[in-house]
């Protein structure tokens, strides 16, 4: 009795019928279609912070570009999309100056405002510019032509000028579940400083 009872448990079966392997991949599969959004949420806060961080070193480098170069730069964006630009400005008041002496007496040039097109540049994935608020400039209207880059459907500049100093602007990002982020940009220091993500109703503040 004893041997026939060990010898059906030596012969009892081991591991997982086919139908019981596809019930537990069923089952994974929903449960990672149940979690997989709540983990991304997280995801899109953190790539929001990370464009604001992208914006704000390319406003700092921008700034100090203008300083050593002795040019203006600017920023536009197109508003509900992530493309942005910023561009290179001479400020024909210079031209004259010597690091500009060469540009100023050839006869052959046709502009009086030369520029440096680096082309667009996007924000990270899922991120969306939203609006911005400039306050008014009166130097910008010198440096701003309507042939500009992104004049068009663009948004209106911020400027970095020559002497630290920049345009007084804010900033909005938004990603993809309507999370936002504000940049502000002191025209007298050019310092940015970056909030924290907010709802998307909240807006600027």
């Amino acid at each position: 009795m004893i041997g026939h009872y060990c010898h059906s448990t030596s012969n009892r079966r081991h591991g997982f019928t086919l139908l019981e392997l596809m019930l537990t991949l069923s089952i994974m599969v929903v449960l990672a279609s149940l979690t997989l959004p709540l983990m991304q949420k997280p995801f899109a806060v953190q790539r929001l912070r990370d464009a604001a961080d992208v914006m704000r070193t390319e406003w700092v480098g921008a700034r100090v570009k203008a300083l050593n170069s002795g040019d203006v730069y600017l920023f536009r964006y197109v508003p509900e999309e992530n493309r942005y630009t910023i561009e290179c400005r001479r400020d024909p008041s210079t031209m004259t100056d010597s690091i500009w002496g060469d540009v100023a007496a050839d006869p052959t040039a046709t502009q009086t405002t030369a520029e440096l097109q680096p082309g667009e540049q996007t924000l990270p994935k899922g991120v969306t510019f939203v609006g911005s608020e400039t306050a008014a400039d009166t130097r910008a209207a010198t440096i701003v032509s309507t042939t500009d880059t992104m004049a068009t459907d663009g948004s209106e500049p911020i400027l970095f000028y020559p002497d630290g100093t920049t345009s007084t602007a804010r900033l909005v990002l938004k990603n993809e579940y309507g999370r936002t982020i504000q940049l502000s940009l002191r025209g007298l220091t050019g310092i940015v400083t970056v909030g924290k993500p907010t709802t998307a109703d909240e807006g600027f503040q």
